[in-house]
């Protein structure tokens, strides 16, 4: 049997009028590079939303605090120390703004850890009318601690069109090098057989 010969030495593939088959470097180059783009904008997006979901704006209580919110959900957190006892309820928190906005309870008992403090769920409300907001908290049980107004947790969950976007943006990079290696390695073959491509 003889010696298969080295990819390179094997006869390119060719078209019928005699040109080097094989996808260009410049179409391999456009798919490669455009799915590096779109997987660094997708991973921005999304460690975006990531860090909005977990950091906030804090502010002692009773007291209030004027924020500046877009349109959605959004969570005010009490500061707790021991087994997640919480004071704030829906009913000692106003909202003023360019909307009526009315806390709810959630009901989750989610937390957050920001910078080594814990906090609790206490009140949910939603913007439908985004502008600058005053956030006060204040009642008779309220006692002297802090709040954190924050995304929900769950918020990191409206990126998915990136998650979505940044596995396209993988297969398509991993597409463009994969033709980048054929379209060389054809170009290398039509080379060694004196043809042009």
């Amino acid at each position: 049997a003889g010696t298969p010969g080295s990819s390179f030495t094997r006869p390119p593939r060719v078209r019928a009028d005699g040109s080097v088959k094989g996808p260009s470097l410049g179409a391999s180059l456009t798919v490669l590079v455009g799915g590096l783009v779109l997987g660094v904008a997708s991973l921005f997006f999304i460690v975006t939303t990531f860090v909005d979901s977990l950091d906030g704006t804090r502010f002692a209580v009773p007291g209030g605090v004027e924020l500046d919110l877009e349109g959605g959900e959004w969570v005010l957190y009490e500061r707790v120390d021991f087994g997640f006892f919480a004071n704030i309820r829906p009913a000692d928190v106003r909202i003023e703004g360019p909307e009526i906005v009315v806390p709810r309870s959630s009901g989750l008992s989610e937390t957050l850890t920001v910078n080594g403090r814990e906090y609790v769920d206490v009140a949910r409300f939603d913007v439908d009318e985004p502008g600058t907001y005053r956030v006060i908290v204040g009642g008779e049980r309220t006692s002297s601690g802090e709040a954190l107004v924050s995304r929900p947790i769950t918020h990191v969950f409206t990126a998915w069109p990136w998650f979505v976007a940044g596995g396209l943006a993988g297969l398509a990079a991993i597409a463009g090098t994969v033709l980048l290696i054929l379209g060389i390695v054809n170009r290398k073959r039509a080379s060694a057989a004196g043809l042009t491509g």
